[in-house]
C-alpha cells in the first residue's frame, strides 16, 4: 500500500521547530511520508524547486501549516494552503499555531492547535491519522520534548530584544489591574503605569490533561487545577506567554516552575522543580500570583518544595 504524504507548510526561518514536528510525526504516525521543503534532504540538486514543491502538494494526502510570526506574511505558505484547499477543502488541512499569532479567519474551520498545548497537538494528529487512514500512537515523552523544541525553535521577534525592558518593569514597575469585557467574558489585565504599552493579560482557564500539568498534580494532588496562559503584550502584540496554574479551592494562582537541571537534582534530592528568580515566569508571578491565605510566591515555593535558583548569580 502506498504511504500517504503529509506536506508541512512553513517559513524557512522556522526550520528548527518544523524538523522537530516532522521527527515526531515519523515516530508516531505509522506508514507515513513527510515533506518539509527546508529539510536539506528534501529537494535534490538541479531540481526546479517550485515545480517540485507543487508536485509534492499534488501528491500529498494532508497539509500541516506551521503558523508563526515568520510564516503569516509568507506568500508561498498561503499559496500552498490555497492549492491544497482547492484539492480537498478544509478537511485535510491542519494548523499548528505559535501562541503569539492569532488564527487568521480564513482558517477558522481548520483543526488547529497552539504549539504549547500537548493535548491539542495530540488531537490534531489523531484527526489527521483518521483522515489519511493511518494509526497514530501518542508518545508522551517525545510530545513533551517537541513542545520545548518548538518554543526554542521559533524566533520571537520582540521577546529577546525586549526582555531587559520587561524585567525592569516587572521588578520596579507599578502595575494596575483592571477587569475588561472582551465581548465574550471578563478578562483580567495588568497595565504598567510607567509605560502603558506593557500589559499582562490572563486568558480563559482550561482543563489541562497534558504532560505539562504533571508538576501541578504532584505538588497539590488532592485538589483540581486549571491552566491559564498569561499573555505578555507590548503595544497590543503578544511577545510571550507564561503558563500559570489555578487551584480555585485553595486560592492559588501561580506560574509553572521548571525542572531542576539534572546535575543539581542529584545533589539536592528533596527538590525536583525550581523557580529561577531571573526569569519572566517568576517575575510575572511576583506581580500577579494570588494566594488565598495571604502568602507570597516564595512561601508557596517553600510549601511545595520548589527550589529558588539564581542562574545569573
Amino acid at each position: 500500500m502506498k504511504e500517504p504524504l503529509v506536506f508541512i507548510s512553513h517559513a524557512a526561518k522556522d526550520v528548527r521547530c518544523v524538523l522537530s514536528i516532522e521527527n515526531y510525526i515519523q515516530h508516531t504516525l505509522e506508514g507515513v511520508k513527510t515533506f518539509v521543503a527546508s529539510n536539506p534532504q528534501a529537494i535534490s540538486n538541479g531540481v526546479v524547486w517550485s515545480d517540485f514543491i507543487l508536485e509534492q502538494l499534488g501528491s500529498a494526502e494532508a497539509l500541516i501549516v506551521m503558523l508563526s510570526q515568520n510564516s503569516v506574511a509568507r506568500l508561498w505558505v498561503w499559496l500552498e494552503v490555497g492549492y491544497f484547499w482547492r484539492k480537498f477543502g478544509g478537511n485535510r488541512i491542519f494548523c499548528l499555531r505559535s501562541p503569539d499569532v492569532e488564527l487568521p479567519h480564513q482558517l477558522d474551520n481548520v483543526n488547529c492547535a497552539v504549539t504549547n498545548d500537548g493535548g491539542a497537538i495530540d488531537g490534531v494528529l489523531s484527526e489527521l491519522s483518521v483522515q489519511i487512514g493511518r494509526q497514530y500512537e501518542r508518545d508522551d515523552v517525545r510530545l513533551d520534548s517537541l513542545i520545548g523544541e518548538i518554543d526554542e525553535g521559533i524566533p520571537r521577534l520582540a521577546l529577546f530584544q525586549e526582555f531587559d525592558e520587561w524585567k525592569s518593569h516587572l521588578v520596579g514597575g507599578n502595575w494596575e489591574r483592571a477587569i475588561i469585557w472582551n465581548g465574550l467574558e471578563d478578562t483580567h489585565v495588568w497595565t504598567c503605569r510607567e509605560d502603558m504599552s506593557f500589559q499582562m493579560e490572563v486568558q480563559r482557564e482550561e482543563v489541562d490533561f497534558s504532560m505539562i500539568a504533571r508538576w501541578a498534580s504532584s505538588v497539590l494532588p488532592e485538589t483540581g487545577f486549571r491552566r491559564s496562559n498569561v499573555n505578555l503584550k507590548i503595544s497590543g502584540a503578544i511577545v510571550k506567554q507564561v503558563v500559570f496554574y489555578h487551584w480555585e479551592t485553595l486560592g492559588y494562582f501561580v506560574p509553572r516552575p521548571d525542572f531542576l537541571p539534572r546535575e543539581i537534582r542529584y545533589k539536592n534530592k528533596e527538590h525536583i522543580y525550581c523557580y529561577d528568580v531571573n526569569t519572566l515566569p517568576y517575575l510575572v508571578g511576583l506581580q500577579i500570583a494570588e494566594f488565598g491565605n495571604g502568602e507570597s510566591l516564595d512561601k508557596f515555593a517553600s510549601l511545595c518544595s520548589i527550589l529558588l535558583t539564581d542562574n545569573k548569580a
